[in-house]
Parts: C-alpha cells; sequence; structure tokens
C-alpha cells in the first residue's frame, strides 16, 4: 500500500509484469485491512514488511492486532527508542504498557540496527528492524475489550504502586482483589506495573476482567 500517488505510479511501472503485485493506493490507518487481504491475497500467507512513517508506528500496531488472524510474520522498521519500548523486560525504564501489550501477543526479535547514514535524508534517530511473530499460544484475555484499559491505568503513574494506580482507575470496594492476587503472587503490596511480567499481567486481568464486559468499571 502506498499513498503517494508518484510513488505509487512508479512501483505500478517498475513492476508491471508481476503478477503477484497488487498495489493499493490510499492510506493505511484508513483500509479495513481483513477485507483487502481477502479481496487481494485470498488464502494466501501474509507477510507483512514496511519501512514504516515513524510517527503512525503505534496506530499500525493497532491495526495489526484488529487483523492478526490475516497475517503469518511482520518485518517492520521502527524507530529505535519505540522498538526499545516494545522488547523492553519487566523492570527496564523502558517497559511499560505498550510492552505488555504487544508482548502478550507476539514474540519480538530485533534483527538488526540502521544508522541515520543509511537514509537520505539522514534523520537524527537509529532505527531497528524488528520481527514480530504471533504467539503460538496466545492467552483468550487479551481479546477482552478492557483488557488495554487495565493495563494503560495500571501503568498510569510509574511511580506509583499497582495497587494505588487501579485504586485511582476503579471502584475501592475491587481494589482488595487486586491485593488479594497480589499477595497470592507472593509479591509486596507495594510492587509497581514495571515488575510484572505480560503473562502476570494476562493472569491479573483474568482474575480482575469480568465476563460480561459491559460490567467493567474503569
Amino acid at each position: 500500500m502506498e499513498t503517494d500517488a508518484r510513488l505509487a505510479d512508479r512501483l505500478r511501472k517498475a513492476l508491471a509484469h508481476d503478477p503477484d503485485f497488487h498495489l493499493l493506493v490510499g492510506d493505511i490507518l484508513k483500509v479495513h485491512w481483513a477485507e483487502a487481504i481477502q479481496r487481494h491475497l485470498g488464502a494466501s500467507e501474509v507477510f507483512l514488511v514496511s519501512n514504516l512513517p515513524y510517527q503512525i508506528s503505534s496506530p499500525v500496531l493497532g491495526k495489526m492486532m484488529d487483523a492478526e488472524a490475516c497475517w503469518r510474520r511482520a518485518v517492520l522498521m521502527f524507530q529505535q527508542e519505540f522498538a526499545d519500548r516494545l522488547t523492553a523486560s519487566p523492570g527496564t525504564a523502558a517497559y511499560g504498557a505498550l510492552s505488555v501489550l504487544v508482548q502478550s501477543r507476539w514474540t519480538l526479535t530485533a534483527l538488526f540496527r540502521v544508522p541515520p547514514g543509511h537514509f537520505h535524508p539522514p534523520p537524527k534517530v537509529w532505527s531497528v528492524v524488528l520481527r514480530i511473530d504471533p504467539r503460538p499460544t496466545r492467552r483468550k484475555i487479551i481479546h477482552h475489550p478492557r483488557f488495554a484499559e487495565l493495563i494503560r491505568a495500571g501503568f498510569r503513574h510509574r511511580r506509583k504502586t499497582l495497587l494505588n494506580n487501579l485504586r485511582l482507575a476503579w471502584i475501592p470496594s475491587r481494589i482488595s482483589r487486586v491485593a488479594a492476587w497480589i499477595e497470592r503472587r507472593e509479591h509486596s503490596l507495594s510492587v509497581r506495573p514495571q515488575d510484572l511480567t505480560p503473562d502476570e499481567w494476562c493472569d491479573l486481568a483474568e482474575e480482575l476482567l469480568p465476563r460480561t464486559p459491559s460490567l467493567s468499571r474503569f
């Protein structure tokens, strides 16, 4: 897909004789990915490859989540600071809500770094190419409509404890369930959101999020 009409024309001319080439002209954020893939590629295995405009990195990840049943692997280039957030380990400064949301769904592998001099004009930042593979076994809770909201609420203030962050977002009468879960996992009640692994965040979500999404109180 290409939004620049001039570049799209050049691509058509360069790849006119390739029967597997299908060009969509438009904004990738405005296209329904599943419908577009089905219409143009059918049952083919789909691999996503792109040097993304860095300002749309987060929205593209959201589109990937919505259409993740339609693709097998992605190889994407991100600004290094953003890639660091995606791949960060628990307890590190870069680890946050975004890290949990992507790592609970996908396995991310940093393939190589790209210096500014490989672009024209050169940017002021380094880039990283990541390979993204859907996890072979994913927790059902990640599809709950309130899952992302819970994670973001938990990370609202990094210097606050997990308990206090969720107390700000939740009705107080249910905070006792959070405290009980923390103690069962043998964490201190002063545990901070960045101390939990993505799997622990999934465990917490399974404990807290109602089976009927409309009952959630965030």
